[in-house]
């Protein structure tokens, strides 16, 4: 199948309405639907919850969240899963967020992926998240991705993306100042002619 869409050159990315595409997009999600029953029956129920918000994470009781939805100040995302690890006394709570991909080998933007679900979670939790965990390939392979080596890459991009929605609203600082350089530039050619045509006299 894999073979055919390429040997009829369906780009695999930069049409997302391409063939290909949208068969990697399916065979991600069954995969991702499957990862996730396997751990739900793997876990008892009183230790899941699925499809929440997560606000008030550090009452939380639950070992896994599946299909989770995170709404900060800059980012609104769906997040695969959540993982809370039980802290000793004294110490914080651990909170890891989980990926599923039906990939055997992970790639830059598989790291990626995790590393901008860790930034989203680490704005509702309140500190820094440095892991994550992929699960992957036939034999769900679980690898853990130290995302904090990625957080400023990460970070840099989405100021970049938010630098360039609010560029187009008109919105960010720099559009304003560059209006108002506009108007005074304007403004001086302006007095400049009018001193042209009174012969420089003021």
């Amino acid at each position: 199948m894999k073979g055919w869409l390429r040997s009829i050159d369906e780009p695999a990315c930069s049409d997302p309405r391409s063939l290909y595409t949208e068969w990697i997009h399916n065979k991600n999600e069954t995969y991702r639907a499957g990862s996730i029953e396997q751990l739900m029956r793997e876990t008892p129920p009183e230790r899941y919850v699925v499809g929440i918000r997560l606000e008030n994470i550090r009452s939380a009781k639950w070992q896994f969240a599946f299909d989770v939805e995170v709404h900060t100040s800059i980012l609104d995302v769906r997040l695969d899963a959540v993982e809370r690890i039980s802290a000793d006394r004294g110490q914080a709570t651990q909170f890891v967020p989980l990926r599923f991909s039906f990939a055997n080998k992970l790639v830059k933007n598989d790291k990626l992926f995790i590393a901008f679900d860790a930034l989203a979670l680490s704005q509702i939790v309140g500190r820094d998240i440095h892991q994550g965990k992929i699960f992957h390939g036939d034999r769900h392979s679980c690898s853990t991705i130290d995302v904090s080596a990625l957080a400023g890459e990460m970070r840099g991009r989405i100021g970049k993306i938010a630098s360039g929605i609010l560029l187009t609203l008109g919105t960010h600082p720099s559009a304003g100042h560059s209006r108002q350089k506009r108007a005074s530039s304007g403004a001086r050619r302006r007095k400049g002619e009018r001193n042209h045509l009174s012969g420089g006299y003021h």
